[in-house]
């Protein structure tokens, strides 16, 4: 950010404080690090503002600052809007020339600061939630940006963090093991990858530096097979190919659906495969699973029953909450396991209402 930047910043904060009488939080939900020009219009240093709030650890102030996850949810909030709305009271502003010396003496500030919230360039979803389809998109969106992989400017990543979880396919590595490659905790990969703070220049350029250096290593510059980039998503993302079967079947029938729905009942997270609604009420919910011998008919019996009796008790639950919903196990197994699946499942369901062994899911929708 250059001088007439932050000009710009600090008037749009003046008018939107009125004139530095009155901070809503609203507008530091909407972008943590005008705390720092709130800082500097009124004089102060991380350490000095971080006194003023009982604390001689400058840290919260930071990584307020930074946009840090969990910000808005920070037991410290609440009394830093108090300190600065006390301080606007006492009328404790100085001039714009000593707030903008300020400004120009943090150089870290000047590098770091954005001047609004960063909208990634393109809108990617979770792994978790990613189909086939939306992958490839996604893999057409970066081949792009590097030029087929060839160029990897830092400010790809800066501009779509989610981008991160591309290039972890590609080089088919888990958040686990590229965070050991980084010297950085998988958590903290996974943050980037859904966005949920913005990723700083230097965080950027590291990333970036590292995903060349492991692209030549494995000589990917301009040489990625996609059939093999294809395996690696299928291994590392929840896709299943039984799902996605299931997920064109429900698209072409124009259903209102959610894959992959989460529902809390009694303070515990379910998460159903496809949640079908009616009439905007829940209608159907389906789980999809496959199950494969593994030659031995003991061991292929005990397992059977236990995923059978597993995905029917989580309908128990559901149909607490809503009695009349429909459910359904849809079973993909091999024909020589059909028999010996349908036995176990008359056995061990109570409460599916249907049970698809090999079945049509047409059939009952």
């Amino acid at each position: 950010m250059n001088k007439e930047e932050f000009k710009e910043v600090y008037e749009l904060i003046k008018k939107r404080t009125n004139n530095f009488t009155c901070l809503n939080k609203e507008i530091l939900d909407e972008n943590p690090q005008y705390l720092l020009v709130i800082r500097f219009a009124l004089g102060l240093s991380q350490l000095e503002f971080s006194k003023l709030l009982d604390t001689t650890n400058k840290q919260w102030v930071r990584h307020f600052e930074a946009g840090r996850q969990g910000f808005k949810i920070s037991k410290m909030y609440e009394k830093a809007l108090d300190l600065i709305n006390g301080l606007f009271k006492e009328n404790k502003i100085v001039s714009f020339e000593r707030s903008l010396f300020l400004w120009q003496r943090a150089k870290a500030a000047r590098s770091k600061f954005f001047l609004s919230e960063i909208e990634p360039k393109y809108k990617i979803k979770k792994i978790s939630l990613m189909n086939l389809e939306d992958f490839e998109k996604y893999f057409t969106y970066l081949k792009k940006e590097t030029k087929d992989f060839t160029n990897f400017d830092y400010k790809i990543l800066m501009d779509t963090p989610q981008f991160i979880s591309i290039f972890r396919i590609i080089l088919g590595l888990s958040t686990r093991s590229i965070g050991k490659l980084f010297n950085e905790n998988s958590r903290t990969i996974r943050t980037h990858e859904y966005a949920e703070y913005k990723l700083m220049p230097e965080t950027a350029n590291k990333y970036m530096f590292m995903f060349h250096k492991l692209f030549l290593e494995k000589r990917l510059i301009n040489n990625v097979d996609y059939s093999i980039i294809i395996k690696n998503f299928k291994r590392l993302s929840h896709y299943d190919e039984l799902e996605e079967e299931i997920l064109q079947i429900l698209k072409s029938r124009s259903l209102d659906f959610k894959l992959h729905y989460n529902i809390n009942i009694n303070d515990k997270d379910f998460n159903f495969d496809f949640f079908i609604f009616k009439n905007k009420k829940p209608y159907m919910a389906i789980e999809v699973t496959k199950l494969f011998s593994n030659g031995k008919e003991t061991t292929t019996r005990i397992r059977t029953s236990i995923r059978i009796s597993y995905l029917d008790h989580r309908f128990q639950h559901l149909k607490k909450v809503y009695p009349e919903i429909k459910t359904v196990i849809l079973i993909k197994t091999s024909k020589e396991q059909e028999e010996l699946t349908n036995r176990i499942a008359k056995k061990e369901i109570l409460n599916t209402d249907f049970c698809l062994i090999n079945g049509d899911i047409n059939n009952i929708l």
